[in-house]
């Protein structure tokens, strides 16, 4: 079922700032909290589209693909508003993710070659806000990954648009980084 924001991206972000401990004139912390989880409902429905679209795309090329999606928790949110001050609310990232860990390197560039051919599609809902490849530049922890961040929405609203990020990697990979 396709969820509704409820407020503004302005009341989304101050709601942010609540929950990070800033102090927000005419917002109670459990107002920021229903605002919260209002704006984490809307990211079920793109969520759902990737991991339909990303279950097509790791078939075509061959099976024993593993996807898997979440809605980032609550807690977890509030701790990166806290960390990251300059974090607004409506612009994190990462609150639908969904990875797919596929068998090797090779497959990896397939996928997100035929995920980015996508884009060209009528169908496709979404706008690719930004790639960025830590297989060729790992972090310095050493963490490797594809990610790939999408605005889920090309013709709604801004306030009702939600980013999706959307993570590729090899089943070694996936095994360092839990």
């Amino acid at each position: 079922m396709k969820r509704i924001i409820k407020y503004s991206k302005g009341e989304i972000d101050k709601a942010g700032d609540v929950l990070a401990g800033k102090s927000v004139k005419g917002m109670s912390r459990d107002l920021a909290i229903n605002i919260l989880e209002n704006f984490r409902s809307i990211h079920t429905h793109p969520l759902n589209v990737f991991r339909m679209e990303l279950i097509k795309k790791t078939n075509e090329i061959g099976k024993g693909s593993l996807i898997s999606q979440r809605l980032k928790r609550a807690p977890s949110i509030v701790r990166k508003l806290k960390i990251q001050k300059r974090m607004s609310l409506s612009q994190m990232q990462d609150i639908g993710g969904i990875r797919a860990v596929v068998k090797d390197m090779e497959t990896v560039y397939k996928l997100r070659d035929l995920i980015r051919k996508s884009e060209t599609q009528p169908a496709f809902k979404s706008i690719l806000t930004k790639e960025t490849d830590y297989i060729k530049e790992p972090k310095e922890s050493g963490y490797r990954s594809i990610h790939l961040i999408y605005k889920y929405g090309e013709k709604v609203k801004a306030e009702n648009a939600c980013r999706i990020e959307v993570q590729l990697r090899t089943k070694i990979q996936h095994a360092w980084a839990t």
